[in-house]
């Protein structure tokens, strides 16, 4: 399945848990990421339980949004969730929440693997995890479901994947070329070129090495990669908050955005 899919990653911090001096509003780095210039582009809100307000980071990915393109290669997810954990350090946060979807989905899971001491935990949409071979022979409706889901994307839905992995500038061509190709999102090339390959073992090949940081997983009905909760514990053995919401898909906090802070409350709420 060469299919990955959220194109930004955010952590969530609480000024609790911070040292330096507390922001105005939710701070967000540009060019690229780590660069520490600072806009007000965040969200504030307050935790249920301590009252204490807790603040969202909402960074761009390199190349997307109001980042800037990378200047050289080597931007994939490690390098990211590095830039990311080096922004809440600049930030003055010691210790945040990551959550994604789409790419965001694989760096906040980078987070939590290449540094656990950062996190209280990671609230991923959904858990990228290959199905366990071990049930092949005794899979439910909903794993034939989610297997079937896959097959028929890489047969009809991963073209654009599989062009920006392996030959990126016959697109860039028309990024330079025409306005129309670039408003119609190839911006996500170089990413695809950097890191589809990682991901794809991820959701079809080996669960790789655990990831044992809290872990929140949100699944939603028209999701692509829709692995059941028992495959995915192969991969994220501390699952603390799993929930199969009963509509949405892979854009969820744009489709369903009141459900989407629903499902990120109902997991951070947990963790410390």
């Amino acid at each position: 399945m060469r299919r990955s899919a959220p194109r930004r990653s955010a952590p969530l911090a609480s000024p609790g848990r911070r040292g330096g001096r507390a922001p105005g509003s939710a701070e967000v780095a540009k060019r690229p990421a780590v660069s520490g210039e600072r806009a007000k582009c965040g969200v504030q809100g307050r935790c249920s339980l301590t009252k204490r307000p807790v603040l969202g980071v909402c960074p761009s990915l390199p190349g997307y949004g109001f980042s800037d393109k990378p200047a050289a290669p080597g931007w994939g997810i490690e390098r990211i969730s590095d830039a990311w954990c080096e922004l809440m350090a600049r930030l003055g946060y010691r210790r945040f929440g990551a959550q994604g979807s789409d790419w965001g989905t694989s760096i906040a899971t980078s987070i939590g693997q290449r540094q656990p001491d950062r996190v209280a935990g990671i609230h991923l949409m959904p858990p990228l995890a290959p199905p366990d071979p071990a049930t092949s022979d005794d899979l439910t409706g909903a794993e034939r479901a989610a297997l079937a889901t896959l097959r028929e994307a890489d047969e009809w839905g991963s073209g654009y994947s599989a062009q920006q992995s392996t030959r990126p500038q016959t697109v860039g061509c028309g990024l330079v070329d025409s306005p129309a190709a670039l408003c119609a999102g190839a911006s996500s090339a170089r990413l695809y070129w950097e890191s589809l390959r990682q991901v794809n073992e991820w959701i079809s090949g080996s669960a790789g090495a655990p990831v044992t940081v809290s872990t929140g997983c949100s699944v939603f009905p028209k999701e692509l990669q829709r692995p059941s909760r028992r495959w995915a514990e192969r991969r994220f053995p501390n699952i603390r908050y799993w929930n199969e919401p009963g509509k949405s898909g892979h854009f969820a906090a744009f489709e369903q955005p009141a459900l989407f802070v629903d499902e990120v409350r109902s997991f951070f709420r947990l963790v410390r």
